[in-house]
Parts: C-alpha cells; sequence; structure tokens
C-alpha cells in the first residue's frame, strides 16, 4: 500500500512539474510576441517617409532632383507627429534612403500632393482613402509694392474674407493709380484672393490723367488726343498728383477753348503756360486753391500779380 501511494505523489508532482514549464513557456512567447510587434511598429512608422510620393526637394542651391517612390503608401503612411505641422506646406524627412544608421538628415521637400498626417494634425480624424487635405489657411499676409508710387511697400494681415479692407490707394506724382496687379510689369490683374493662398504680393499699376501727359514732378507737359474740352470749357485733372502745369504744355492744342477753369490742386503754373489757349475769354480758379484766385475772367497769384488775362493778351 505505500509503495502505491509512493507512485500516485511521483506522479503528481511530475503533473505539477510539467504544467508550470508549460505556463512558463506560454510567458516567454507571449513577451516575445509583443517585443517584436513593438519594434515592427516602430520601424514602420520611421520608415514609411522613404516610400513617400514623388517629391520635388528643393536644394539650397536653387536646383531640383526628385525622390521617387511609392504614392499608395503614402496615402496610407502614419507619418511621425513631427513630420507634419498644421497648415504647413512643407514636410521634413528624417532619414535618407539607404542610410538608416547614419545621423538623422533633415530636407525640406515642397509637397505636391496635400494630405492629413493621423499621427499629428489629423489625430483622431477618420481618414479617407487617400487622406484629408490639410485645413486652409485663415489669415493672409499681403505685401503691397508701391511699384514706383508711395507707401514703397506695406505690409497687411487680414483674414481671408477680409482681404483688402485696410488697404488705401498709393500715390504717385503725374499718375492716376489704375489697380493692384499679380507682377510688376502690371499685365495680370488681381481679382481677389485664391482659395489656399497664404501670402500673396501685389503691385500697383499706373496711367497718365485722361486726356494730359505728365511728368514726374505731377506737372502736365502735354495733351493727347483724348483732351478734354466740353462746350468750349477746359477741363483739368483733379487729383492731388496732379499739382502744376508747365510751359508749352498746350501747344499743338486745336480745339477751341473759351473757359479755362483751374482746379484746386494746380499750384504752379510756368510764364507762358496758357498763352496758346486760343481764344480764351474766361478763366476761373477754384476758390480753395492756395496760390491763385481769379476776379471778371482773370487769373491771379495770391499775391495780386496777374497771372493771365485773356482780354489783354
Amino acid at each position: 500500500m505505500e509503495a502505491i501511494l509512493r507512485l500516485n505523489e511521483v506522479e503528481y508532482e511530475k503533473k505539477g512539474l510539467i504544467h508550470r514549464i508549460w505556463i512558463s513557456i506560454c510567458v516567454v512567447a507571449g513577451l516575445v510576441f509583443l517585443y517584436t510587434c513593438a519594434v515592427t511598429g516602430m520601424m514602420d512608422r520611421e520608415y514609411k517617409l522613404e516610400a513617400s510620393a514623388s517629391l520635388h526637394m528643393r536644394s539650397s542651391a536653387g536646383t531640383d532632383e526628385r525622390i521617387d517612390e511609392n504614392i499608395e503608401l503614402l496615402n496610407m503612411a502614419e507619418l511621425p507627429g513631427i513630420a507634419v505641422t498644421e497648415g504647413a506646406e512643407r514636410i521634413t524627412i528624417l532619414r535618407e534612403v539607404e542610410q538608416a544608421n547614419a545621423p538623422e538628415v533633415t530636407r525640406n521637400v515642397a509637397i505636391e500632393k496635400s494630405f492629413a498626417n493621423p499621427g499629428s494634425v489629423a489625430e483622431g480624424n477618420q481618414m479617407g482613402g487617400h487622406g484629408d487635405a490639410l485645413p486652409a489657411p485663415s489669415v493672409c499676409t499681403v505685401r503691397l509694392h508701391g511699384n514706383g508710387g508711395a507707401p514703397e511697400l506695406s505690409v497687411h494681415q487680414e483674414q481671408i474674407s477680409d482681404v483688402g479692407a485696410s488697404w488705401t490707394k498709393p500715390r504717385r506724382l503725374g499718375k492716376e493709380f489704375s489697380g493692384w496687379y499679380l507682377d510688376a510689369a502690371c499685365t495680370i490683374p488681381y481679382e481677389g484672393v485664391e482659395e489656399g493662398i497664404s501670402e500673396l504680393d501685389l503691385y500697383a499699376g499706373w496711367k497718365d490723367f485722361a486726356g494730359f501727359i505728365s511728368d514726374a514732378r505731377g506737372y502736365l507737359i502735354g495733351c493727347t488726343s483724348e483732351l478734354l474740352v466740353a462746350d468750349g470749357i477746359f477741363l483739368l485733372p483733379v487729383s492731388p498728383d496732379c499739382v502744376g502745369i508747365a510751359s508749352g504744355a498746350f501747344d499743338g492744342v486745336n480745339e477751341s477753348v473759351l473757359e479755362l477753369y483751374i482746379t484746386a490742386n494746380i499750384t504752379e503754373i510756368e510764364e507762358g503756360a496758357l498763352d496758346s489757349l486760343k481764344p480764351l475769354w474766361y478763366i476761373e480758379a477754384d476758390p480753395a486753391n492756395p496760390s491763385y484766385y481769379s476776379e471778371d475772367g482773370v487769373l491771379y497769384h495770391r499775391n495780386g500779380a496777374v497771372v493771365k488775362d485773356p482780354f489783354t493778351d
């Protein structure tokens, strides 16, 4: 009987040992599995950028190189959180291809395809088949270039919906502002801010006063075929950037000028500048003119000296 009991004890201890060994094996296998998953995930996140879409890389020398890789992998990649920031137009490649053991190298590349990074700015959002676009900027920085006028440059940071609300017209002596353009040569008119634009450079356009040619001083120096004479009344430009009349400016005027109205902005009239206007019968000056006044059709300096008397000249 004692032999049978001893045999049972040995058998029980044997089964217990086997059970403990099996539990140990399962624990070790589970740890190995979890470690493998963690390492694989880290490597996947670190190197999926190397399978990015075809991107144009801008080097410091201004030349273009290409990194040719797989667009589909980029669309599905879960990029490292530091790779893309909200509203960014550039991404950073953390390692160069085939240099996994080398020190990290950063490059700025202009992306040709917009996408959101589920590991950063779009974290928590549901990704579509090819990713969600980065949110459009809500503020636009506009640089207004005087293009020969003043101010030479003004910078405005405005909400997209309010772009243009704070602008004032630039000024240029002898010219009239004709609007804003996208190029300095004034060939592409500005027609509004396009969606997604965060920075904008605009250039002032300029034209001559209708019917006249002016110089950089703001003086009228000649006339064009669009000369403004209505019912014999000669109409001068009304603009703070037209300030005077040069001698000989009206030579060659073939239309009959019976009356001349001197606007408040004309503060300098060179000697003999009105002599070619024929047959001039009457001159009137704006009462707000700081340099001239008129009386009975005669034009005077504010000091009382006669400038032009149509009845005696």
